[in-house]
């Protein structure tokens, strides 16, 4: 049986639920567990088939509002979910910074503006996001092997098998408290590797109010996926 037109792509796992992902151009992507057969996803999907083509159509038009990023002078990019322009300057020592108002670049480097800008959001992630795990693994009671940043579009953060956790440094883009449930929310998966009632009741001992701070995800995913 082929999959469901609905469907762009299905990732596999040792996951024992399966879940539906709205990309922020509007993409089905399906995380199914290994033995999951394309028949049982194609009843899910169409059981979801009204909330699938509405999140879609909803996706579709925050699309269509992203920002058309150039990497020139003047375009603006979120950190802490506060947006700063770029400037061009001449008379930089180093070839990008960031002074708290604007990004600066250097002239002669202008080419290379996302090289340096994703190099600066790293540093940020690696910076920022180790400490946060560090507290929330321990109000968990929980250890974990390893943290790695990565360039994960829509996927903020994930945790394996092996308790290493991941994150996207697109998350610095995101305010503080926003971060911090994408961590609680990873954190979590340490205890439950899985979504099932008892990992939701893990996230909600740890932060009361991750409904609100997922929310500003799934609004503003389009802002923060270049």
């Amino acid at each position: 049986m082929i999959e469901h037109e609905l469907i762009s792509q299905i990732i596999r796992s040792k996951r024992r639920t399966l879940s539906l992902e709205i990309a922020a151009d509007a993409r089905l992507i399906v995380r199914a567990p290994l033995r999951a057969s394309i028949d049982s996803i194609n009843r899910i999907i169409e059981q979801k088939q009204s909330w699938i083509i509405d999140k879609q159509q909803k996706a579709k038009e925050r699309h269509q509002l992203s920002p058309k990023i150039r990497f020139i002078e003047g375009d603006e990019f979120l950190y802490l979910g506060q947006p700063y322009p770029l400037r061009i300057v001449t008379d930089t020592k180093r070839l990008f910074e960031f002074n708290g108002q604007e990004f600066l670049i250097a002239e002669h480097t202008i080419k290379h503006a996302k090289y340096h800008l994703v190099r600066w959001y790293i540093r940020q992630a690696k910076e920022y996001i180790g400490p946060r795990v560090h507290f929330f693994a321990k109000m968990a009671g929980q250890e974990y092997e390893a943290i790695t940043i990565t360039s994960a579009k829509t996927r903020w953060g994930s945790c394996t098998s092996k308790r290493t956790l991941n994150f996207s440094w697109r998350l610095m883009m995101a305010p503080l408290d926003k971060i911090d449930y994408v961590v609680a929310h990873e954190v979590a998966h340490l205890e439950e590797l899985n979504h099932s009632k008892r990992f939701w009741n893990k996230v909600k001992s740890l932060m009361p109010d991750y409904k609100a701070r997922e929310q500003w995800f799934k609004d503003n995913q389009h802002r923060i996926a270049f």
